[in-house]
Parts: C-alpha cells; structure tokens; sequence
C-alpha cells in the first residue's frame, strides 16, 4: 500500500488549527496493582487529539471513594505515521500546526496505602475518574464529558468465608494491553476487527462487555438513535461465536466486528470484569471515541464486491485464525490446552488486498503488488529471545519461531511501527508471513487461588497478534487477540477393579488393582480437536500421554474397626498394582483397606468412586483356611460374604449356633458376593461353615 494514499486522505480530512478546537479527550481506562503490604498503584491513561487543547501538565485527581491526585508520568506520542515521517505528530510544526490525525498517550499514576481498609462493601470501592473537558463531538452520543472507573469488588474467601480487605486479598485489576485505534476509512464493504483486550496477571477469567458511557456526576448515558448499548457502531457485525446475550463483543477477547458504514466520531465503553472461583473481583472501563473519515480524491478506491475497484484497497493486512500442524479444520482465537501438553500454533497473516502500483482507473499501468508487511506479537508470556526461562511473569515462557519451520530458526526482532513504538516481537517479510507459537505450559501457569477450597481449574493468557504494512502503517494495522485457556491436568478416576488375599503364612494382606494405563480414555479436547489427529491410534496416543503426565501416586489407606482412614502406603509408578500390608492388627478388629488416585496439578486424591474392602481380622479365620470374607464382624444385623478362593468353593454355606444347629443355609453357586440379615437371632456367637466343615468362620452378632 503506497505512503502519500492515507496521507493525503488524513492531511485534508482532519486537518485544523491547534488553537480553534477544545481538550478533545478521545478515550481513557483506569486500573490497579497490588505492590504488596497494603500499597496499590493506580494508573490513569488517557488518549487525546493533539489538535486540542493540552491536558493538565501535572496530575489528575480521583474523587472517590477518596480524593488522590494521579501525577502525570509520561506522555507518548502514538499518531499513525509511516516510517520515517514527522509530518503527522503532536509536535507542531514551523508555523504552530498540527496535523488532523496526531494522538497523544498520557499515563498518571501513584501509590495508595490501602493497608487500614476494611473489606469492600457490597458495592464494592469504586475508584472513579472525571477526565476535563471536553469529548469531541459524537454522531452516537450526546455526552460531552467522560467518567472511567475501576472498582474493587468484595471477595469472600472459601475456606474461612470471610470477606477479605485489599491488603489481604492484594488483587491485579484487569489491563487493557492494546491502544485502541484511532481511525477507520468509511468502507461499508470492508470488516473491522476492533480489539479491546483486557489481560489479568492474576489468572483471573476475565468478561468483556459493552457498558454505557458515562458523564462527570458518573452517571450512565444512553446512546443517541438509532445506536444503542448493543450497535454503538455503525455496521456492526457481532463477532462470531457470541451469543445474543454478550453481542457484538466477544466475551473472552473484547473484540468488535463492524463494517465503517458512516463517517463521524463513535464512542464506545467496554467493561472488562475479573471473576475467581466464580466471584467477581475487579472491573475496569475503557471509553474511546473512534474516528470513521471518508476517502478522498487521490486515495485509492474503497474496496468493492464488484469491478475492479476491489484490486485497489484501503484495507488492513488480514491475521488468520491460529492453527495447529496439520489441522485446517478447527481454527480459532480461543484454544484450550492443559498443563503439560505441547502447544505448537501457526499463526498466519496475509496483506490480502494489497494496492497494485499504477493507476487505478487505467489497467495498463497496473504492476504486480508488492506486500509488505510486519507481524509480531505480544504479550506477557512471551520470551523477550527463544530461551523459554526468560521474558515473561511466570517461565516458562512460549517462544516464536518464522516460518517455514523447516528452515534454521530465525531469532525474532522486535518489530516497530512507523511513530518508532514497538510493534511486538516478531518478523517483517515480503508477501507472505508467518510463525510458529510455541509453548510447554506447566502446572505453574494454572494459578492457584484457595488451594484449600479446591484450586482453580483454568487460567487465561492473552497473545495480541498484530499485523501491520511495513510500506505505511498509515493504511492499516490489524490487531486480533488470542486467547489461550491453560486447564489444570486432569484428575484421574481410582483404579476400576481391587481384589484383596490374606496371606496366612506372613500374616499379610494383599492388595492388587488394574493399573490406570489399561482404563484410559480419549480426552474430550482431543476429539474437539479430531482434524489435527490422523488416527484414532493417535487420539489414544495422545490422551495416554496426557493422563500419565497427570498422574503421581496410588495411596494405599486402611481403616481398623470403622475408624479414621490411615494411609499406609504409595506407589508411584502407573503401572504398579500390587501391595502388601505388612502392619501387626489388633484381634477381633474389621478391617477395610481403600485406593486413592493422586492426581492433577494440585496432587488432589479421587475420593469418588473410590474401593472399600472390609474383611474379617485374623484372628476369627479358622486355621487359615478360609476361602470366603465376612463383614462386618462383629455386626449387628447386615451382613456381607465375599469369596476370594474361586478354586476351592464350597457348594453351600451353613449358619449355626454355638451348639452345633443349623440356623440358615445358602447356595454358593460361584456367587462372588451376597448378603444376609440375622435381624430375629438373639445376641450371640455363631459359626458360618462349609458343609462338610473345612471352612469355618466364627460370627460375632450384637443386639
């Protein structure tokens, strides 16, 4: 796409005179970090059309819930320019103008000492804003101020159930990781990707939606028909896969589709809200007010769904949705993986409509196009090199690397846009570009919040792809979010089947399972990602892995005559099976044995669909030649037979009385459990035999 096309568009659309207009405050966000020991720092910023008036050179004050000043830190001049050009700045120029165009990026911020609050109302502490006047006039809006909070909510811890104060709790906000755009040509026949991403170091699953701007008594302001809280834009599209319910922003990226179907000034306020173990936590606002400005003669041609003005185009380089090797089938910018796998991601972008060199009307000029462009990302889990230890809050780090992969890596660079303020790590190419994502995710990226109350089962990273034309970003820079879901490793079932010996002779009991590895199945995000296997051989491939990744112990607990679990031993090995209890036992005590999967990256014991045996103590075994169990002994009126010699079955069972009468009998029939009641015997001893009295067990019956 050629330099003087946009310039020239910008230079006679938006251009004026610094003194004639007013403050022109675009947009602002406000959000908090928790530095420890009850301090937070606060951190204001605000976008502002450089034709304006300046904002205040040394702070902005916050209102509630108490009155604090924010002191101006920095002040970064982000106007779209080319590379290499001043001409579009918020510097003035010889004769004290400034181009239409220019915008300016001022960041307040300070410490508050929070450690003698208490714990937040119901309500929450809002921290509110009011920037000074005034907006630029809106074609959706009859608002002429604008108000941003942040709020911190109430928590209630889980495991104490009490509601905990900012010094406790010391949560992140939320944080808007990109600079909204500032512009967009009227094209209703071209789609708008607007990112409002907000990313939470917390871990924390974080909602995106529109919410209604707000004035300087902090008071909510409808829209101005026909746009409402659900199309603040013209031509909005919703992005796809978002219900009725959060349209048109998608919930877990804050992206916007629309087409520019009407010059003016659009405001737009998105609410980014932070939940933990399904409470909400934290929310911030960020309000901007886009620009959508018409085309001029000696721009190119809008792009069109027919003739051959849609050869020439004003339209941003496109970023295709992220990938795995092989997989053309399931493509999104939402992904879920858990802590272990490998996630190795192509991500894709093309100027897809490029401006052909020549003269848009005379189809003999026209020459081959010639795509340049830059592609990069970033985020805070990105590697600042391809050392996956370094670069990021909390290593291992995921890694780019250019494609085609088959070719020595190259080290990315970090990319830059034409106003010199980074693009984000990654490559600039002729034609078409691309990378590799790629990242081993372990348990520490599932962050754990309540441990005790049971951990948290995802964390979400944000990666921002930004594609932008290395020839003038002036004519357009793309933004997509991807999200990555990271899931703690899956918590195993207990083992499915438990057969449990007496070993006589060493006074030993014997316990023995079917190892996990025989039961696993496939995994359900396997089969959401069907396109990438070649094989159903590779599905279950692929989930073995995962689980024996997941898995740490077996843990073996026995309980003596109803009593308190004790864990009496571990295996560490998935294919292990086999134990030996090896204890002294007291006499005429029950005894139950249990296993227990560990498992998932919090080592959390599978207490569902766990194994109880109970079996009679030694003592009441006759000469060690029992082939059947009896529980519960002593009883009190139901009772359980269990067989564990299926060698040497008797054909019957007899129940009789200290004198040797024959009080109940039953038909083995190579059952391997049954049961009885003896609720109309009388208290007492009693003896369950074979027929001929070669086994013999002695029943201890309780009134």
């Amino acid at each position: 796409m050629r330099t003087y096309f946009l310039f020239i568009l910008l230079a006679f659309c938006l251009a004026g005179s610094r003194s004639a207009t007013a403050t022109h405050v675009l947009g602002a966000e406000l959000s908090y970090s928790c530095q420890g020991n009850g301090l937070y720092r606060f951190t204001l910023v605000v976008y502002r059309d450089c034709l304006g008036i300046d904002l205040p050179p040394n702070s902005i004050s916050i209102s509630s819930p108490v009155s604090f000043s924010l002191p101006l830190v920095s002040v970064q001049d982000i106007s779209p320019r080319c590379s290499g050009s001043s001409l579009i700045s918020c510097t003035p120029d010889a004769n004290g103008n400034i181009l239409g165009g220019a915008v300016s990026k001022s960041i307040y911020s300070t410490l508050l000492n929070l450690s003698g609050w208490g714990a937040p109302p119901l309500s929450g502490y809002r921290f509110s804003v009011t920037l000074p006047c005034c907006r630029p006039a809106l074609s959706n809006s009859a608002i002429t101020e604008m108000s941003v909070t942040a709020t911190m909510h109430r928590f209630v811890d889980p495991t104490t159930n009490q509601a905990l104060t900012p010094a406790q709790l010391c949560d992140n906000s939320p944080v808007f990781t990109t600079n909204p755009a500032v512009a967009y040509i009227l094209n209703p026949a071209d789609t708008v990707y607007a990112q409002h991403f907000a990313s939470d170091v917390d871990g924390d699953q974080v909602l995106h939606q529109l919410t209604l701007p707000r004035d300087n008594f902090r008071s909510d302001r409808p829209y101005l028909l026909p746009y409402t809280l659900s199309a603040p834009l013209p031509g909005m599209l919703g992005s796809m896969g978002v219900g009725a319910a959060n349209h048109p922003i998608h919930p877990q990226t804050g992206e916007i589709v629309f087409r520019p179907a009407m010059p003016g000034n659009f405001v737009t306020c998105v609410r980014a809200s932070a939940f933990r173990n399904g409470q909400l936590i934290s929310e911030v606002t960020r309000d901007f007010a886009v620009k959508i400005v018409t085309a001029y003669v000696g721009s190119p041609l809008p792009y069109t769904t027919q003739g051959l003005a849609s050869f020439f185009s004003q339209r941003a380089p496109q970023i295709w949705k992220p990938q795995t090797q092989g997989d053309s089938t399931v493509q999104s910018f939402v992904r879920s993986f858990y802590a272990g796998d490998s996630i190795k991601l192509l991500l894709q972008s093309e100027d897809v409509f490029p401006t052909l060199s020549g003269d848009p009307i005379n189809t003999t000029t026209w020459g081959p196009p010639n795509q340049q462009l830059k592609f990069a990302v970033l985020s805070q889990k990105l590697s600042e090199s391809n050392d996956a230890s370094v670069g990021c809050d909390l290593p291992p780090c995921a890694t780019l690397n250019r494609l085609p992969i088959t070719l020595p890596s190259v080290q990315p660079s970090l990319q830059f846009l034409g106003n010199g303020l980074p693009l984000g790590r990654g490559f600039s190419t002729l034609n078409y570009n691309g990378m590799e994502l790629i990242w081993l995710p372990d348990c520490g990226q599932v962050r754990q919040h309540d441990h005790a109350a049971g951990a948290a089962t995802q964390s979400s990273y944000g990666f921002v792809l930004r594609a932008a034309d290395a020839m003038c970003v002036l004519e357009g820079a793309t933004d997509r979010a991807l999200l990555i879901n990271i899931l703690s490793k899956p918590i195993l079932q207990a083992p499915a089947h438990a057969g449990l010996q007496f070993d006589n002779a060493n006074q030993h009991f014997q316990l023995s399972w079917t190892p996990l590895i025989d039961t696993l199945t496939i995994d359900s995000l396997d089969l959401v990602n069907w396109g990438q296997q070649l094989s159903l051989v590779e599905l279950r491939q692929k989930s073995v892995h995962r689980r024996m990744s997941s898995f740490h112990a077996y843990r073996i607990y026995r309980q003596l005559n109803y009593g308190p679990w004790h864990l009496v031993g571990e295996r560490h090995s998935i294919y292990d099976s086999l134990f030996t209890d090896t204890s002294a036992f007291p006499q005429a005590h029950a005894v139950s044995y249990q296993i227990r999967t560990v498992s998932g990256c919090n080592l959390l014991e599978r207490a569902s669909n766990r194994m109880d045996y109970s079996v009679q103590n030694t003592a009441v075994f006759e000469a060690g030649k029992s082939a059947f169990m009896l529980s519960p002994n002593p009883g009190q009126g139901w009772y359980q037979i269990r067989l564990i010699d299926q060698k040497s079955l008797p054909e019957k069972l007899e129940l009789r009385d200290l004198q040797g009468r024959l009080l109940h009998e039953w038909s083995v029939s190579e059952r391997e459990i049954f049961g009885f009641e003896l609720h109309n015997l009388p208290a007492g001893v009693y003896f369950l035999q074979s027929a001929h009295g070669n086994l013999r067990l002695k029943l201890v019956h309780r009134p």
